[in-house]
């Protein structure tokens, strides 16, 4: 109730007739994999697209970060970002940011393809190909709002334009779909089969001549990556004509098995 962000009229036992003018509602929370399917289960009642999943590879590192980066930058854009007053409209909603022309065209053609992506989905993932474009903006916002602070700019940003709108669909596109994919594994709804969607996987990443160790086994987003796995998949799809072998380079070193 009252996902829309509109006024939300409730009855309590203390207050009486409250009216709350716009109710909003973030989750932020971690779980083992294992614990996801008692969570979510199979339900397609619409919780599992209003998230954006993440299952991040555990394998850990030794390594450290090079440094802590500019640190007063990042505090001064938080503080920024803490000032925001909540704004409202004429009629007490939420104030809307608006869409620039220029970004129109680019909102409506990744729309169509995740219309055609739900129309070739299963089970969830069709909620969550169904969500995506509400997804994008949100994160388009999200991104745009945090370039803002840190240019050193004080309030909440007016516009989204084309190129916000792409950086937020490049992430549902090459991260959060696949993600998602993962945990609606995790917690065993029915999910495409693995050459199916590393075939989705390589199609995202829109590179020619792909190398299975880089770009699949250790790669960011990579739905498949147990080595057996990944195998048995690119051997589907090469019966099926969709990819063929390239033949390895003759550069000195130890060469890399690579797909096409």
């Amino acid at each position: 109730q009252g996902f829309d962000g509109e006024p939300y009229r409730k009855r309590t036992a203390t207050g009486g007739r409250i009216v709350i003018p716009a109710l909003h509602l973030n989750i932020l929370g971690a779980t083992q994999p294992d614990r996801v399917k008692l969570l979510v289960g199979m339900a397609r009642d619409g919780l599992v697209p209003r998230f954006l999943w993440v299952v991040p590879d555990t394998t850990p590192k030794a390594t450290m970060a090079l440094g802590a980066g500019d640190m007063q930058a990042f505090e001064d854009a938080a503080l920024r970002l803490i000032k925001i007053e909540p704004a409202q409209d004429e009629g007490g909603y939420a104030r809307r940011i608006a869409l620039l022309e220029e970004a129109r065209p680019v909102i409506e053609a990744a729309s169509a393809r995740w219309i055609d992506e739900m129309r070739k989905a299963e089970g969830l993932m069709q909620d969550v190909y169904g969500r995506a474009r509400q997804q994008a903006l949100r994160l388009a916002t999200v991104l745009a709002q945090a370039e803002h602070a840190l240019a050193g700019n004080e309030g909440a940003i007016a516009t989204l334009g084309a190129a916000d709108v792409r950086r937020g669909i490049e992430l549902v596109d090459r991260y959060f779909v696949t993600m998602a994919e993962r945990a609606i594994g995790y917690a065993g709804a029915p999910v495409a089969s693995d050459a199916t969607r590393l075939a989705r996987h390589l199609r995202r990443l829109g590179k020619p001549v792909v190398g299975v160790r880089d770009d699949l086994e250790r790669g960011a987003g990579s739905p498949v990556r147990i080595p057996a796995a990944i195998a048995r998949a690119l051997e589907e799809l090469r019966q099926r004509g969709f990819v063929r072998d390239v033949p390895r380079s003759s550069s000195v070193g130890r060469p890399k098995d690579r797909k096409s």
